[in-house]
């Protein structure tokens, strides 16, 4: 009964963030989905590149932000990444991409979406999640290491337990 719950709560949540819109537009075309992008407008950056992992590893750390008097419980961040760069085993939510989403916070509910081009993450949690790094996410690498501008970190929406909360943003970083 208690993992109808979770989940239950997990797709309450993820329902919350889906109403989120991007408000600043980017650089349509060159193949990265950024903030203020879809694929309906953007299709150029919505394209899976050609990429033959190298066997070496990429770690990217995605970071949240919100408001100071806001405690987070929740959050969908859409990470758009250049698919000629880096990659990602399987698609979609099979398990050898969830996988390589890891560094989560305790207890916390995950979910992941890859798309070849981005991957969707939705982290919930019953208790606050600490602000700051969430997620590392381990890529393979396509020749030369991906640099941050390779990456598009954009928040769909983010949750307290109480309800939406507008001005979360959030940061990649390579360590």
């Amino acid at each position: 009964m208690m993992q109808h719950v979770r989940r239950s709560t997990l797709f309450l949540t993820a329902a919350l963030f889906c109403s989120a819109t991007w408000a600043l537009a980017a650089e349509c075309g060159n193949g990265l989905l950024e903030k203020g992008e879809t694929c309906a407008a953007c299709p150029a950056d919505c394209t899976v590149g050609a990429c033959s992992p190298s066997g070496s590893p990429q770690s990217v750390a995605i970071t949240v932000d919100g408001p100071a008097d806001q405690e987070l419980a929740g959050f969908t961040i859409l990470l758009g990444y250049k698919s000629s760069r880096v990659s990602l085993p399987g698609h979609g939510s099979e398990d050898a991409v969830r996988r390589r989403v890891k560094d989560t916070p305790a207890d916390a509910l995950l979910a992941v979406n890859d798309q070849d081009y981005a991957v969707r993450v939705v982290l919930s949690r019953a208790k606050p999640i600490v602000r700051g790094r969430v997620a590392t996410i381990d890529f393979d690498q396509c020749g030369s290491p991906a640099t941050p501008s390779d990456f598009a970190c954009v928040v769909e929406g983010c949750a307290t337990l109480f309800g939406r909360v507008d001005d979360c943003s959030c940061a990649v970083l390579l360590p």
